[in-house]
């Protein structure tokens, strides 16, 4: 009997009877092999029907007020917080466990189902496809009060199965029963100072001295472990855990004396199971749910094929609900549907994951050993997950809140690690690996964005492939060093890897690695931005801010600059407020962390193997790692004013101090050719050593006091340690930050980069810079974004490409930490600019992510066309 996949497959195989693809690239409008679109290669897997339902989602691509998203029906799914409110008001005496586990049953019970042709993967994290939920309990509440103050009529939630606006009476219980009681972040306010609150929330301009905490956390959950277990396993395991726990009360119970610190100790742990087995009751029925949705809705599918896929994807459904996945294809809709639930109803990132090694089991199994599914129709239920992440936002209600600039061009910073080496030291690049960058060029996929782990032991045919697919201004993948990224897990963090353990790491967040086996993986977001850009302002003006309507804001008195004997002096003035900023931010942020551990996420907490042999939530258990760091934009500019400050004040002595605060004040108004020779002086990713030695101090100094300064240590005592990782929070950031000593205007770009030069100081070529880079110890930091555009022409053909792969793999062998690229030529962008209808696949590399040129904001066109074109 013909099974619905080879059904599948034959009309599938039907389509290449006359042609080499699936798709004839002509009726896409694709030319393949061009700078731009896809490789002849990446075609192969493309499908007619696939091609259509990725370019009819609803993407959350972020663009500015008051649009705030290319999705114009996007919205903000209150839904969680009404029903929050709901149960607490109901239960008054329930522990916040089971008050968090009944709201997941009603909204897992309740919310619509949505099904639509083609759709290989099913689920969604809302009740369609426009929908993007928040997290009453740790949402950042001002952001919340602030979505609503600016975008009242996209807040809605589900009733019934209709969707309604939320009122501002609601608004009010919300924040009177829910923001005030169980919000983490709204606990921290009470424990600031007035300074502090003003400082740290800023609402005349958020985010301008640091990131305010919340939004979302972490999901690196053990998605190894659980997957092989099934949801009905894992439930009845955590029946038996409750069953001990009972047990083990009772014995306390009758205990002369009573311990009481234990009875509570036991009784967290039975309110933690119960809450869990709750959660997993509800997602075996929401799986369900899922099936008998989509098998409704097979017959009125408009063709046999997508009436096939709803018919497997019912059966995968229902197969998930309760069991183990026995296919690949079954394999993806489990994970899909847990990352719904986590992402949905816990605000969670998807943290740590590394698809060719999860996947590769079910894979390796279907399409390279018993053959039971081919390669084109695995790449087509790969292309149908990435193409539903584009429906998915961590921005979703940051960005009504205030999130401005930053971000636009991108939906969050999700990423998919791949390739790299496994737990005993092998290539772990496999077929599944190859397919992935296929069906990512194939059909122009940005999101989730990928990264490749280099080694020594790549392959340089598959490492060739990866060049190849970042040749054709995919802006993707990035490439990440991974020997490098091991040894920095290890010595950053001692005792808490094995070297076995960190070579089994993924990005967390958009670039920063971290471990995703047994128990490892984060499950908070610890990255959040000291706005370190403007510590060079504030050593200027003795810990003030300049700029006028901000002299309220205050560091520390580093003194008058105009008494500074020589540049050591300026330069320790400086590092003070370096760590002014950074220990304000860490030390705000652990108040969060705290009233954090009082939340509870019990569906995550299903997910980790450490929290099954604990009984605590995810957000107590000792096992789950802390890599607490500090985001960091405006280093470079920072460098390059220190070394123009250096040369031009102390050294060569050709203007005062006196002179330069004047010139700053005015923002180089009628300072020209002093400003030129502050553009001119000594600029870091030149090959310069004047420069470049500037960096590795500073470098060294700033890594150094993190290692040993109590003020910037995480809950944990860990070191919160810097991470270069611009990403486009300096779009954001850059009115905020005012005139600098490297010839900077207020509002001028900053730099794109952590460890790259700014683009109007970008002169010397690529191996300059090059050179420039690996001079530092890139193992100093957690992370870093090295951003560079090629001249496509250089790199053009088989020999072109060698000579980038060469190019590349020298540079990861030098110690360069990450390296990503754009290839298309400053007149294509601006011809592209004017005429936005004849690109709409074209591709760049923003920074910390990809996107779409013709979709970016203006500004955002100018800085990508801005960086210098450089050959090879």
């Amino acid at each position: 009997m013909t099974t619905l996949i080879e059904k599948l497959e034959k009309i599938n195989n039907d389509k290449k009877k006359n042609s080499k693809y699936m798709f004839d690239p002509e009726k896409a409008g694709v030319s393949l092999d061009k700078i731009g679109q896809p490789t002849s290669k990446g075609w192969e897997v493309v499908t007619p029907e696939m091609w259509k339902f990725r370019f009819s989602v609803a993407d959350k691509i972020g663009v500015d007020a008051p649009v705030y998203f290319a999705d114009k029906d996007a919205y903000i799914d209150m839904t969680q917080f009404i029903v929050f409110k709901e149960i607490a008001d109901a239960n008054p005496n329930d522990p916040l466990a089971i008050l968090v586990a009944k709201a997941y049953e009603k909204v897992l019970d309740t919310i619509p189902m949505k099904i639509r042709p083609y759709e290989m993967v099913i689920g969604q994290y809302s009740g369609d496809e426009h929908g993007m939920p928040g997290d009453p309990q740790k949402q950042n509440w001002v952001q919340v009060e602030a979505a609503f103050k600016n975008a009242p009529d996209r807040m809605k939630y589900w009733k019934d199965g209709k969707l309604v606006n939320l009122s501002a009476q609601e608004m009010q219980e919300l924040r009177d029963k829910v923001g005030n009681k169980y919000n983490a972040s709204n606990k921290v306010i009470p424990r600031l100072t007035e300074q502090e609150y003003h400082m740290y929330f800023c609402p005349e301009y958020p985010g301008r001295y640091a990131e305010s905490y919340g939004s979302s956390q972490r999901a690196s959950a053990d998605h190894d472990w659980y997957m092989r277990l099934g949801w009905r396993k894992l439930v009845e395991m955590k029946r038996e855990k409750l069953k001990e726990y009972e047990k083990e009360y009772e014995g306390i119970r009758v205990s002369e004396p009573m311990d009481y610190h234990k009875t509570d100790e036991v009784l967290n742990k039975i309110t933690n199971a119960k809450a869990q087995i709750r959660v997993g009751e509800a997602v075996i029925r929401w799986f369900k749910r899922l099936a008998e949705a989509v098998r409704k809705a097979a017959p009125q599918m408009p063709d046999e094929k997508a009436r096939l896929i709803a018919e497997q994807a019912a059966a995968n459904c229902d197969w998930v609900a309760e069991n183990v996945p026995r296919t690949f294809w079954e394999a993806v809709q489990m994970f899909w549907g847990s990352y719904c639930i986590f992402r949905g109803l816990e605000a969670c990132h998807p943290g740590c994951f590394k698809p060719d090694a999860l996947f590769w089991e079910w894979y390796e199994r279907d399409v390279v050993k018993e053959k039971t599914l081919d390669r084109n129709l695995a790449g087509e239920v790969l292309a149908s997950i990435a193409s539903k992440y584009h429906e998915t936002a961590g921005f979703g209600m940051t960005r009504f809140g205030g999130l401005g600039k930053s971000g636009q061009g991108t939906r969050d910073y999700t990423v998919w690690t791949l390739g790299g080496q496994d737990a005993h030291g092998k290539d772990a690049t496999n077929d599944l690996t190859r397919l992935i960058l296929d069906v990512w060029d194939g059909y122009r996929l940005h999101f989730p964005d990928l990264k490749f782990r280099w080694f020594p032991g790549t392959k340089k045919d598959d490492f060739r492939r990866v060049c190849e697919v970042i040749r054709t201004g995919l802006g993707l993948p990035s490439l990440r060093n991974d020997p490098l990224a091991i040894e920095t897990l290890l010595s950053q963090y001692p005792g808490e890897f094995t070297l076995e353990q960190a070579r089994q790491w993924g990005i967390v967040g958009c670039n920063t690695p971290g471990v995703y086996v047994d128990s490892k993986g984060p499950v908070r977001r610890e990255a959040h931005y000291a706005e370190i850009e403007k510590a060079m302002e504030f050593t200027l003006f003795n810990g003030r801010d300049p700029e006028p309507g901000f002299e309220w804001a205050k560091t520390i008195e580093t003194g008058d600059p105009t008494k500074f004997k020589d540049f050591e002096e300026f330069y320790q003035a400086w590092l003070k407020q370096y760590m002014w900023f950074t220990t304000f931010e860490a030390r705000i942020r652990n108040m969060h962390v705290e009233e954090l551990g009082n939340n509870r996420m019990p569906f995550i907490s299903l997910l980790y193997k450490s929290c099954m042999e604990s009984g605590l939530d995810a957000l107590n258990d000792p096992t789950i790692s802390k890599l607490s760091f500090q985001s960091i934009l405006g280093w470079v500019d920072t460098i390059d004013s220190l070394a123009a400050v250096k040369y031009l004040i102390y050294d060569k002595k050709k203007y005062t101090m006196e002179e330069l605060l004047k010139a700053l004040k005015a923002n180089w108004e009628g300072y020209e050719d002093m400003r030129q020779d502050f553009r001119n002086a000594p600029k870091f990713g030149n090959d310069n050593d004047y420069a470049d030695e500037i960096m590795v101090r500073a470098t060294d100094d700033v890594f150094e006091r993190c290692k040993k300064e109590t003020p910037t240590s995480d809950t944990r005592d860990h070191p919160v340690y810097p991470n270069q990782l611009p990403v486009s929070r300096m779009f954001q950031c850059a009115p905020a930050v005012g005139a600098l000593p490297n010839g900077r205007k207020r509002g001028d770009q900053l730099c794109d980069g952590g460890i790259n030069p700014h683009a109007d100081f970008d002169k010397s070529g690529a191996w300059a810079r090059l050179r420039s880079a690996t001079k530092v110890d890139q193992g100093r930091a957690r992370a870093y974004i090295y951003n560079q555009r090629l001249d496509a022409s250089s790199v053009e053909g088989d020999v072109g490409l060698s000579k980038f792969a060469d190019y590349c793999w020298t540079a990861m062998e030098e110690g360069q930490t990450q390296m990503q690229f754009n290839f298309v030529s400053s007149e294509l962008l601006r011809d592209a600019q004017k005429h936005p209808e004849k690109y709409p696949y074209l591709t760049v590399r923003v920074s910390g992510y990809n996107a779409f040129f013709t979709q970016l904001p203006t500004f955002m066109q100018d800085a990508v066309a801005s960086r210098v074109e450089q050959k090879l």
